[in-house]
């Protein structure tokens, strides 16, 4: 939102400059991300024209002689409506520096030597006409040589405004000048004009009385109507076209110009229809019927459903309440009268309309974050006020107040010892009535009881944030500034049962990831389900009952798509290897419709490219660099060994992994997730290279941490270990992974690990037959090993390995 330094010191007498401005709000709560400082006109000046004629050699263009006070200058110009001699245009002398960076020279156009240029609105950024030039008619004072600045309305400095939605307060002028006057510590006086009587039914000059029906009042609480005649449709005077374009919007006509300023003003939408292309005698706010359309001011047919409210005449609807009018109804050059609205809508009925439709308007921004209802009779008379000044109409002496919910008041009770007590700071109690009572706020004393003082606070209608006692709280930290309230170190008693296991578990797992060399990632929780298609994920997902948009309908049930598209992001971007972890929750449907889904915290992490190297790019990463960080990570995370077993069927189980280069992980037999290379058909979809996955159920390493306790250092072993090798020939579907479980189960406790170290094929073995080697270590903690031990040991776990498997001993 933008506003105007100008505007806000008039309403909010404070004359100070657009820097402290900034520096009070933003001190207050409300963010101004920037100063726009315009309206350096330098050495840009009002002249007189004193001669025009046709260009000798170039048609179109005209060489127009005009004084500026001290000389006279001959300027070049192509513009249609150059006044003749006695008209006053803007001069910018030769050395000028436009808005837009320009710097005006001295030129040589088609042979006529050109002193400067004849300036219109939108080469000074004073409105969008770029058509003609300005041409100053009826502007006291502005005499030949008065600086461009002076002699027209130029809005210096205007603030950019980040508004949070909870203050819609703050999207209009009066409310930002409130803050200012709270800030300052001054009186603060809005405009405050006097609506006209209300009444049932306003008469026409056609001999119609308009009435005003609310059909659906859950959505509309208030609405308020009043009919302007004999308007006179036309372009806006200069300051308001100015004032409009400064603020971000485009002047339209007087009409239209005028509500918007009203709009800006107050910060509560208005709309005029044109009456006289209204059927029936009145308005009608409802629910759309199915299969209704509505030619919105864009010009873009739209097919309403019946959760959208409209305001219809008496055959059909004529605006998408709330959010943008009818192109049927709206205010042409044509017009002669206009049918003002005011209202009140349901912020949630219109943020669905506006989402639904695609549109986000600044009447449609204001409503969803809820304008002041009780405003409504104040906002019409204020634009009766501005429509008869500027499109000289004649409204009639009444209006119509459709009001089926009145607001109730929010009363709140407030403890000045609670609010003392949360601040930290000795806040007497007349000081907090003070403050809330200049912010709107009403104040009484509550009845006295024994326990403690109170104070009853009604909220007023523009700030309906102010729900709880600790609102107002944060109201009175607010106005007091936050920088006095003292800073103190909170007396922190730690358990003795220490972290919980699940947050002690996550931690370790964030340290041990960014310890092998992995970088963070944090994606939202929505995905789409086209994304999931391309990861190959064919699983059920939580759909969003009013998602953003098609690209976040759906709760993620992976953390695949989020990596996935990172790393395609990155690649795009010339960055050929990555290597990212994400720690965050996955989301499965409930068994039942009616429950909330299941979630479930995961780890995973993604290799694209090439793995470092000391010299050269580095050979592609494969499943054993996923794998072994994987095993990396929970072995320094928890103290826990996960075992590899390749998947037999990975194909149907993870789909968006190779399936033959894929590979579950296991702990104490559990599978608790997997690791592998991802599927060719994803990589091609995604259009990356090589890729390893990995990722890991936290939950069950939650669980394997409780059952577990507390880790304890283990006592190095005193007693020498015993290694014997095995070369076993067997077929070329056994797994290496399942001989070595086989080896370590049949050798018992006195086996202290299994690892293969060597993997031969030779045709002399035969087509479908390999040769693994294992290494097993053998270790009695309390004494040493004799040889006919660990041989009687060994040979009864390479007998069971014989027998399972049909193996050979080599």
């Amino acid at each position: 939102m933008r506003a105007s330094v100008r505007w806000l010191a008039e309403l909010s007498g404070v004359d100070v400059g657009g820097a402290e401005m900034a520096e009070r709000l933003t001190r207050a709560g409300i963010e101004v991300e920037r100063v726009h400082v315009r309206g350096r006109l330098e050495n840009i000046v009002i002249a007189y024209v004193r001669a025009v004629r046709p260009h000798p050699a170039r048609q179109r263009l005209s060489v127009v002689e005009v004084y500026d006070g001290t000389s006279s200058h001959t300027v070049v110009c192509g513009a249609p409506n150059v006044p003749p001699p006695g008209g006053r245009v803007v001069l910018a002398r030769p050395g000028a520096r436009l808005p837009s960076g320009l710097v005006i020279e001295v030129r040589d156009i088609g042979g006529v030597r050109s002193e400067g240029m004849l300036c219109s609105e939108s080469e000074l950024d004073l409105g969008p006409d770029a058509d003609g030039i300005i041409v100053i008619g009826g502007v006291g004072g502005a005499n030949p040589g008065t600086a461009a600045s002076d002699a027209l309305w130029v809005e210096t400095e205007v603030l950019e405004l980040s508004v949070t939605p909870n203050r819609p307060d703050a999207l209009g002028h009066v409310g930002l000048a409130r803050e200012l006057a709270v800030a300052f510590g001054v009186p603060f006086r809005p405009p405050r004009p006097e609506p006209p009587p209300p009444c049932e039914a306003l008469p026409a000059e056609d001999g119609r009385h308009w009435h005003v029906r609310i059909e659906a009042p859950e959505r509309c609480a208030r609405y308020a109507a009043a009919l302007v005649p004999n308007v006179r449709v036309g372009p806006s005077v200069d300051w308001l076209r100015y004032r409009l374009h400064a603020l971000g919007m485009r002047p339209i006509s007087n009409v239209v110009d005028a509500t918007n300023l009203v709009l800006l003003e107050w910060g509560h939408p208005i709309h005029a229809f044109d009456a006289d292309r209204l059927e029936g005698d009145g308005v009608v706010v409802r629910r759309a019927r199915p299969g209704e359309s509505l030619v919105t001011l864009d010009g873009v047919q739209r097919t309403l459903c019946d959760d959208d409210l409209v305001i219809a005449d008496g055959a059909r609807p004529v605006a998408l309440a709330g959010v943008m009018g009818g192109q049927d109804s709206g205010v042409t050059a044509s017009t002669r009268h206009v049918l003002l609205e005011v209202a009140w809508f349901d912020p949630r009925s219109i943020r669905r309309t506006a989402r639904r439709h695609a549109l986000h308007t600044e009447a449609s921004h204001r409503f969803e974050r809820g304008v002041d209802r009780t405003a409504v009779p104040v906002v019409l008379a204020r634009a009766l006020e501005r429509l008869t000044a500027m499109a000289s109409g004649r409204p009639v002496p009444s209006w119509i107040d459709a009001h089926p919910r009145p607001e109730p008041s929010r009363r709140i009770v407030l403890r000045p010892s609670r609010a003392r007590r949360l601040l930290g700071l000795d806040l007497d109690t007349g000081g907090m009535r003070d403050r809330l009572e200049a912010l709107g706020c009403t104040v009484q004393p509550a009845p006295v009881t024994a326990e403690e003082e109170r104070l009853e606070v009604t909220a007023p209608g523009w700030r309906p944030d102010l729900q709880r006692e600790v609102d107002l709280v944060e109201e009175l930290a607010r106005v007091e500034g936050y920088d006095r309230i003292p800073s103190s170190v909170p007396a922190v008693r730690p358990s003795a049962l220490g972290s919980p296991p699940r947050v002690r578990v996550e931690r370790r797992l964030l340290e041990a990831a960014a310890g092998v060399g992995l970088l963070e990632a944090i994606h939202l929780s929505f995905v789409s389900r086209r994304d999931l298609e391309r990861c190959r994920l064919a699983v059920p997902a939580v759909e969003l009952a009013n998602p953003l948009g098609e690209e976040q309908s759906l709760l993620r049930p992976s953390l695949l798509p989020g990596l996935v598209g990172a790393a395609a992001r990155a690649a795009r971007r010339q960055v050929e290897s990555v290597a990212f972890f994400e720690l965050g929750r996955t989301f499965q449907p409930a068994a039942e419709r009616s429950g909330a889904p299941v979630e479930r915290a995961i780890l995973a992490l993604l290799l694209h490219g090439r793995r470092g190297a000391w010299i050269g790019p580095g050979d592609p990463v494969d499943f054993h660099d996923a794998a072994g960080r994987l095993q990396a990570i929970v072995e320094t995370a928890v103290g826990a060994r996960l075992e590899l077993r390749l998947a037999e069927d990975a194909e149907h189980e993870v789909p968006f992994l190779h399936p033959r280069r894929a590979a579950g992980a296991w702990l104490d037999g559990s599978r608790v997730g997997w690791a592998g290379e991802l599927h060719p058909d994803l990589l091609r979809e995604w259009e990356l290279g090589a890729a390893a996955y990995a990722e890991l159920d936290v939950e069950e390493l939650v669980r394997w941490a409780e059952r577990r306790g507390t880790s304890r250092a283990t006592i190095p072993p005193r007693t020498p270990a015993v290694r014997r090798d095995v070369a076993l020939l067997v077929a070329e579907s056994v797994q290496a992974g399942q001989l070595a479980r086989a080896l370590r189960e049949a050798a018992g406790p006195l086996c202290e690990s299994v690892e293969p170290f060597d993997l031969f094929r030779d045709e002399r073995m035969g087509a479908d037959r390999k040769s693994l080697a294992f290494r097993l270590t053998y270790r009695h903690p309390e004494q040493t090993l004799t040889d006919l031990e660990v041989d009687a040991v060994h040979a009864r776990a390479v007998q069971a390995v014989v027998q399972a498997y049909g193996a050979v001993v080599r």
